[in-house]
This record gives C-alpha cells, sequence and structure tokens, in this order.
C-alpha cells in the first residue's frame, strides 16, 4: 500500500505544499540535512511530523522559511553551513560567469584544547569571533561558511589574484586585535584557484586550500608553540592567584627535584610548565 502524503512526511504534506516546487525544495533540504548536518536531525524529525499532522495552517509559509534557514545555516555563527557550501561550490564551478573563483579555508589553531581546559563557552566566543572577522573582511555577497567544528571556507567568485590577496592580508591583519578571554584569535589559512568552469574538479580545489592551511597551522605551532601555555597560565593568575601561587610551588619543588636526579635542560623546562598547568581546569 502507498502511503498517503499524510502518512508518509518525508514526501511533506501537498495541502501545504501547493506549488510543486515547495515540495522539492522541501525534500531536497531534508535530504540535506540528513546527509550533511546530522546535528540537527532531530529538529527536522520533529518539522516533519507537524508538516505531516497538517497542524501549521496559515503559518506554513513561515515554517517553511525557518527551515530553509536552517537547512543551510549553522546554528551557532549564523554563517552558511558546509551543505550550502558544497552546493554553491558545485554551481560556481560549472558556471564560467563565476570565472575566477577563488576559495579560502580557515582553521582555528588549538579551539579543542581550549575547549577542554576553558571550556565551550570561550571556544564558542573565538569562532563567533572569527565569523565577524570573515564577515568584515570579504565583500557583501561572498559566501562565508562554517563546514566543521574549527574548519570554515569563505567562497570567493569573480574574483583576481591580487584581490584574493588584499582580504588575505586584511584577514590576518584583523586577527591580531582579537583576543577572547585573553586568548588570542588564530587560525591556519589557505587558498586555491580555478581560472575557468571544469579547469579543476571541486575536490581538487578544496584539497590545494585544505592541505595549505593544515601546513600553515603546523608551522604556526612550529613558530609559537609556547603561545597557549603561557595564555594558560595568565587565565590561571587571574581567575586563582592562590591556585597559580600552588602551581608555582609545586614547578619549583619539581624543578629541585629534576635537577637532583639530572634531567636535561629540555625535560626540566617540561616538567615545570607541567607543573605549572596541573590545575589550569579548576
Amino acid at each position: 500500500m502507498t502511503p498517503s502524503p499524510e502518512n508518509n512526511p518525508s514526501q511533506g504534506p501537498r495541502h501545504l505544499y501547493p506549488d510543486r516546487s515547495l515540495q522539492l525544495c522541501y525534500r531536497r533540504k531534508m535530504k540535506d540535512a540528513h546527509t550533511r548536518n546530522s546535528d540537527m536531525v532531530t529538529e527536522y524529525r520533529v518539522l516533519k511530523t507537524i508538516f505531516a499532522a497538517g497542524v501549521l495552517g496559515k503559518d506554513a509559509e513561515n515554517q517553511i522559511r525557518k527551515l530553509e534557514y536552517m537547512a543551510n545555516h549553522d546554528e551557532l555563527t549564523g554563517l552558511y553551513n558546509e551543505g550550502y557550501f558544497m552546493n554553491i561550490m558545485d554551481q560556481y564551478s560549472q558556471d564560467n560567469r563565476k570565472m575566477p573563483l577563488a576559495i579560502i579555508a580557515l582553521d582555528v589553531n588549538f579551539l579543542k584544547i581550549v575547549n577542554d581546559t576553558l571550556g565551550h563557552q570561550v571556544g564558542n566566543s573565538l569562532l563567533l569571533a572569527l565569523a565577524r572577522l570573515m564577515q568584515g573582511s570579504v565583500r557583501l555577497n561572498d559566501p562565508v561558511c562554517r563546514t566543521g567544528g574549527d574548519e570554515h571556507h569563505i567562497v570567493l567568485p569573480n574574483i583576481e589574484q591580487a584581490s584574493l590577496e588584499r582580504i588575505i592580508e586584511t584577514l590576518q591583519e584583523k586577527a591580531t586585535t582579537f583576543k577572547i578571554d585573553g586568548i588570542p584569535l588564530s587560525f591556519g589559512l589557505g587558498k586555491a584557484m580555478m581560472s575557468n568552469a571544469k579547469s579543476k574538479l571541486v575536490t581538487e580545489l578544496l584539497k590545494v586550500a585544505d592541505e595549505e592551511m593544515y601546513l600553515n597551522k603546523i608551522r604556526f605551532k612550529e613558530q609559537y608553540p609556547d603561545l597557549i601555555i603561557k595564555c594558560f597560565i595568565e587565565k590561571l593568575k587571574e581567575k586563582s592567584p592562590e591556585a597559580s601561587e600552588h602551581a608555582q610551588r609545586v614547578a619549583d619543588l619539581s624543578l629541585s627535584l629534576g635537577k637532583a636526579v639530572r634531567l636535561t635542560q629540555d625535560e626540566l623546562i617540561t616538567l615545570s610548565e607541567l607543573c605549572l598547568l596541573h590545575n589550569i581546569g579548576i
């Protein structure tokens, strides 16, 4: 027996969708939500149940708009999400009117450490700061997307190399002015460009940008290996002077013990840092 629209919410109730294009839009967005936005699946199931029950009435159009927004945007930052990013890249990469086409890949440095030690509220503040930074550094209609936990992509159609470089310089310069709870905003960055439609596959374009971004992150961590440690020590001093003094006493005692057992200089430095940070999670 073929289920009716009311009993098959994945199709969308027809009396709420007099236009078949809306039915198709609903089905497409629901598919995107399930395949690319798994964290929102529960919300969409609730929406589908409400749609199937036919209880929305005159509010159906507003609910459709909400569904459209939720299917295309990241909940935390309001940026476009991964599903939208992949759809727009598929379209732009096959359209010579969008050429030259470039993408910028950004990945927040130290986000996991920040989340694990200072809490997700501070990590989320870093993500929101990056969202504002990106939106304020590009042209009005350039799609800015959060494509993962700490991963972001900016899509730049109709752009020349010089303009791309200026946007990157702006991003890097503005980042130096952002500090959230004493933690500097920093990120790995990579870029890639295609000059005409189908000159590169989308996957190749993404690979070039992502590889450059990850190399950038590695260089940053090699250049500033103790940056985040210093930030955490300062945070500990601000949060609890008593705990900071205790950590310093533990470090001093441990260094004395380390020297007694003839640890190397590098080992003594590592031991000191561990002692200073042993209470960072309080």
